[in-house]
C-alpha cells in the first residue's frame, strides 16, 4: 500500500462510520470529492476538493480526531485528524509521534482512542 490516497481512503472509511446524519452527509462529499495528497516525512496531508453543489453539514468548521493506527515500522503508531471546513471536509492529516513516517504501509490497524464511544464534533 505504497499509495498514500489507498491508506488515506481506509482511514477515511473508518473517521465516517456511524449512524450520525453529518457522518451521511460527509460520506457522500467523499464520494465526490477529488483528492490529492502530500507527504510530510513524518506523516501525510489529503486535501479534498467537494464540489459546491454537494450537501454540507451544519457544524461548520470543526474537526475529527479520534482515529488513531499501529502501522508496521512505526514503533508508536499514528494519528489523523480531519478538518471540515464551512460544512465540507477540507483536509486529512496523518502524523507519527517523533518518527518517520514508513515508505510503504503493507499492515496496519485502525482504532478509535476509546472503543465505547467515538469522539465526534456533532
Amino acid at each position: 500500500m505504497g499509495n498514500p490516497t489507498e491508506f488515506a481512503l481506509a482511514v477515511m472509511e473508518q473517521m465516517l462510520n456511524g449512524d450520525a446524519p453529518s457522518l451521511n452527509v460527509l460520506r457522500t462529499q467523499l464520494a465526490h470529492a477529488t483528492i490529492s495528497h502530500e507527504l510530510t516525512g513524518v506523516g501525510f496531508y489529503v486535501n479534498f476538493n467537494v464540489p459546491a453543489n454537494c450537501p454540507t453539514i451544519s457544524n461548520g468548521s470543526c474537526h475529527i480526531g479520534d482515529v488513531e493506527a499501529e502501522i508496521d515500522g512505526l514503533v508508536h503508531g499514528a494519528g489523523f485528524v480531519l478538518f471540515i471546513v464551512d460544512g465540507k471536509i477540507r483536509t486529512l492529516e496523518a502524523y507519527s509521534y517523533d518518527e518517520p513516517w514508513p515508505e510503504s504501509i503493507e499492515r496496519y490497524v485502525l482504532k478509535y482512542h476509546d472503543s465505547s464511544t467515538r469522539m465526534l464534533p456533532f
